[in-house]
């Protein structure tokens, strides 16, 4: 299990690196879409991944924008991707 989440951490910075470089890509104040864009996953995408509606994923998205996300909440969608 190690290994793997090991695989994920290196991917993901990986992709976090390559998105540095772009900074169209890069939105402050709105981690999850930078992180879902570096992974180069759509909307639908991540709200399989978290087991979600695409609905709640945009909420999710709209409510970071307005900073009125909460910690734990962001700290579940790093722990899925």
């Amino acid at each position: 299990m190690k290994k793997v989440q090991s695989y994920i951490y290196d991917d993901v910075n990986r992709k976090m690196k390559e998105l540095s470089k772009q900074d169209e890509l890069f939105i402050p104040g709105q981690w999850i879409v930078s992180i879902r864009k570096a992974l180069g996953m759509t909307q639908a995408d991540l709200a399989n991944r978290l087991l979600v509606h695409v609905q709640r994923v945009k909420q999710l998205e709209k409510s970071e924008k307005k900073g009125t996300l909460k910690l734990s909440t962001m700290q579940e969608i790093a722990s899925k991707l």
